[in-house]
């Protein structure tokens, strides 16, 4: 059943909001002064990439791997102010902790909305995604003690273009010809979930903290960042939906979306919601006596992963290949100029061997 929400206007929030935008609008003029600009993406998976190519090339598997992965990009420009570094961008972030069986089915989905059954099991299908499109004023200091630590902190608050978060919990069961999907899925975005009649909703704004820096001792290096900490992502009156399936196989075929019988059950509305971004953290450990060799951890959320990769350098080219816990390979080329001027390219093999791209950079330092 389907309950509608309406939203009221909130004096303070909105007030706020329009603080931030006169905010947003007095930050961006120092960009003019910006000493560099840059557009840059960034794609890491413990598996196959987010593409809807490769996991169409999947099947369904009882003991499923859980998959992170992360998607960042960002187009914009940094300006020195005072010992600190302003940057205005608009950014994309995008996040997924789940397993290998929801990224099939959520594939499947864009070409059927069938599939047959597979051999008798219980297939997990739980997952959580994570996506925000924002333009974002960042405020950056660098800080040193002694010899051995150096961090960087980097604070900022941004106004929402896009958000979407959805999280599944379920099973599907599979005995012979017998099939059936019971769980839930809970949405929440700027976008709508269902047939309502509403004022335009708040797209919202939040604020968060990047960390990154590097420790070394004696031959030791350990470099570490970490990306969305004390995230908070606010809105007034934001769609929901919150469903609950169970879907029974109908001559050999599970149809998810099925109109004409009780498949599906839930509500969707309006509502006011406070939301977090999943912490995403790296960690490198290298030693000077290891050559260009590097192993370290990834993580999105709770899932952590390892990697190892080799680096390579000559003159202004660099080149780098990582593979996490072995499931994929990623090779990227870069070319950088003495004053940090460059452009760069990476693609990633996973699974079949097809190359997917997985980095770009293109810089101007001036």
């Amino acid at each position: 059943m389907a309950k509608n929400t309406r939203s009221t206007d909130r004096v303070c929030e909105m007030k706020g909001q329009r603080l931030l935008a006169f905010f947003l609008l007095l930050t961006a003029m120092p960009a003019a002064m910006a000493h560099e600009f840059s557009v840059s993406m960034d794609h890491k998976s413990s598996s196959g990439l987010a593409y809807k190519e490769h996991w169409l090339d999947k099947s369904l598997s009882p003991p499923a791997k859980t998959v992170a992965a992360s998607l960042h990009a960002s187009a914009g420009a940094t300006a020195e102010i005072g010992g600190l570094e302003l940057e205005v961008a608009a950014k994309y972030k995008g996040y997924y902790v789940g397993s290998e069986n929801v990224l099939h089915l959520a594939a499947l989905a864009k070409d059927s909305n069938k599939f047959s059954i597979p051999q008798s099991g219980i297939y997990s299908l739980n997952g959580s995604l994570q996506m925000l499109q924002s333009r974002q004023v960042t405020l950056g200091k660098k800080m040193q003690w002694g010899d051995n630590l150096q961090l960087h902190l980097k604070p900022h608050v941004f106004t929402i273009e896009d958000y979407q978060s959805a999280k599944s919990r379920g099973t599907l069961s599979v005995t012979g010809q017998d099939a059936n999907v019971q769980g839930t899925l809970n949405r929440v975005g700027t976008r709508r979930f269902g047939f309502l009649v509403n004022e335009k909703e708040d797209h919202g704004w939040g604020w968060g903290l990047d960390v990154a820096g590097a420790y070394t001792r004696g031959p030791w290096r350990v470099d570490f960042s970490a990306n969305n900490l004390l995230s908070q992502l606010r809105f007034s009156s934001v769609h929901y939906s919150d469903r609950l399936y169970n879907v029974k196989a109908v001559n050999g075929e599970i149809e998810i979306k099925r109109h004409n019988s009780f498949s599906m059950t839930g509500e969707y509305g309006h509502r006011k919601s406070n939301e977090r971004l999943p912490v995403q953290t790296q960690i490198a450990l290298s030693n000077s006596n290891w050559s260009q060799w590097q192993l370290g951890l990834y993580s999105v959320s709770d899932r952590v992963t390892p990697w190892l990769a080799y680096q390579y350098s000559y003159g202004p080219l660099y080149a780098r290949a990582t593979t996490m816990q072995f499931q994929n390979l990623s090779l990227d080329v870069s070319w950088l100029s003495a004053n940090g001027s460059g452009v760069g390219l990476g693609v990633t093999f996973a699974g079949n061997g097809k190359p997917r791209l997985g980095q770009l950079l293109a810089k101007v330092v001036w």
